[in-house]
């Protein structure tokens, strides 16, 4: 349960950045926690609820901290990763982020 609750904290921190319930987090601590997700997605890709949740807490920090730095270093992480899955999940999360966006400039 671990890494499902670690998820649920950094989602939940995300979120309340968004809502301005939290005082802002430091950028560099959101792309410190950025890396972790992306680095904890190498182990969830096969699918499931894990899989899901990484997504899912990628996206938020994402939404939360809108930063081309971030997309970059996170790419630059996939990349030395050397694994397909994990680029094409952060592509997928990318993707979803960017859906987002594009209905709150609406």
């Amino acid at each position: 349960m671990f890494w499902y609750d670690l998820l649920l904290l950094i989602s939940a921190a995300a979120r309340g950045v968004l809502t301005k319930a939290f005082e802002r987090i430091p950028l560099i601590l959101a792309k410190r926690l950025a890396v972790i997700v992306t680095d904890l997605s190498e182990y969830t890709v096969l699918g499931g609820d894990m899989t899901l949740r990484n997504r899912e807490t990628l996206a938020n920090l994402l939404l939360a901290f809108p930063s081309d730095s971030l997309r970059v270093l996170l790419l630059g992480r996939g990349k030395q990763l050397d694994n397909q899955a994990v680029m094409q999940f952060l592509q997928h999360v990318f993707a979803e982020v960017q859906k987002v966006q594009s209905f709150k400039e609406e």
